[in-house]
């Protein structure tokens, strides 16, 4: 790690060094054409901070740096490439002594400052001021190069102190081109979780209507449609919704089932629910042992139906060979014929088969989860989060 940091400092060292000689070289050429007595007064300067930082005394090289800043603006380059450096080392102190000094600075031109502005607001971001950081992004003005970038910053702070409603301001705000679609849909199903756990209906539904305009068929939003039903009383509605919701997507198999069973034991017909589960199997096969987890995991297998496919999950899983002979006659039985005792002892071991494994992995960053979560909480993408069978 020392040996990295040391590697870091030369690098930049080169670079100011680099910098100082193009700047110190363009002055002279000025100077010289004004009066042919170039000055090298800069890179003496600059030399002498360089000298100051290679000798390990980074306050005395920061205070050259900053007077040089008063002497001369085309040192800007090199003075946010000092800061740059600070922040990435950790010393953010003197990143933002840097970034405050070139912003306080009357001649700086519109871009730099607009530089020196997102700077000085990804030092206060590191150093985990965020309410600074987010006033400083807010005060980059647009068109410019850190425009989008300072307003994707503000809409990830939102995110991350789950100001929803704001997060909605900034992202429509933008540009219809440049709008993000799905980061909208995903903010108003937020507001509409929130509303349907205070039961307000009304304002579920206006979020929901809001979704509606973005995406039609926004898989988040037609489940949260599912629990508008469910507490608005459209039991029929609801069983419905929700099998056609885990038709569409056997990922959220695990955390729709629940709901699903006790609405489905509402009907009048008895075996609804395991009908619904030969279809969900009929259609994606490949997902058996999902549901077959999710079953176990949330003490449903309970009915006929789902007793069934645990045991013939089991009976055809390669990877339970070691069960095949400890349980052989059970498994060669048919699932009807199993006492309630010994069924017990077979999701037992499936319990204990699928203690602390990983239910849920986001395909983005491989972030492994026990529960369902619609933002991965390690990369911040929406969306990623896929089941994983839990008993290969």
């Amino acid at each position: 790690m020392e040996t990295l940091k040391n590697i870091t400092y030369l690098l930049f060292t080169l670079a100011a060094a680099y910098f100082a000689w193009k700047a110190g070289r363009r002055h002279a050429l000025r100077q010289a054409a004004r009066d042919a007595t170039p000055t090298i007064n800069l890179n003496a300067d600059y030399m002498r901070g360089l000298n100051f930082m290679l000798s390990e005394q980074p306050d005395k090289a920061l205070d050259v740096f900053l007077q040089m800043v008063d002497v001369d603006s085309e040192t800007v380059e090199t003075h946010f490439a000092l800061g740059n450096l600070y922040r990435k080392r950790g010393e953010i102190e003197r990143a933002i002594r840097i970034h405050q000094n070139l912003i306080a600075r009357p001649n700086l031109n519109k871009a730099d400052k607009q530089n020196a502005l997102f700077n000085l607001a990804e030092d206060y971001l590191k150093a985990g001021l965020l309410d600074r950081a987010e006033a400083l992004y807010a005060q980059i003005e647009k068109p410019g190069d850190f425009y989008d970038l300072a307003q994707r910053r503000i809409i990830s702070l939102d995110e991350q102190q789950k100001d929803w409603k704001k997060a909605i301001i900034v992202a429509k705000a933008q540009s219809k081109d440049k709008q993000d679609i799905q980061k909208l849909s995903h903010y108003h199903c937020e507001l509409a979780d929130i509303a349907l756990r205070k039961n307000d209906l009304h304002a579920a539904r206006a979020h929901l209507k809001e979704v509606q305009s973005y995406k039609k068929d926004f898989l988040r939003a037609q489940i949260l449609t599912t629990r508008l039903a469910t507490q608005d009383g459209k039991t029929n509605e609801a069983v419905k919704q929700m099998f056609a919701v885990m038709a569409q997507e056997a990922n959220l198999v695990s955390e729709l089932l629940p709901g699903f069973y006790t609405l489905a034991q509402q009907q009048e017909d008895p075996e609804q629910f395991d009908k619904y589960l030969t279809r969900i199997l009929e259609q994606h096969p490949q997902h058996q042992g999902v549901l077959v987890a999710a079953l176990v995991r949330h003490n449903l297998a309970i009915t006929k139906g789902s007793r069934k496919l645990i045991i013939d999950y089991l009976r055809e899983g390669k990877q339970f060979a070691s069960l095949h002979l400890l349980l052989a006659d059970e498994l060669n039985a048919n699932s009807e014929e199993l006492s309630e005792e010994r069924f017990a002892a077979i999701l037992d071991l499936l319990k204990m088969a699928g203690h602390g494994k990983t239910a849920y992995q986001c395909t983005q960053c491989g972030y492994g989860s026990a529960l369902h979560q619609w933002q991965c909480p390690g990369c911040k993408y929406w969306d990623t989060a896929r089941a994983t069978a839990q008993y290969q």
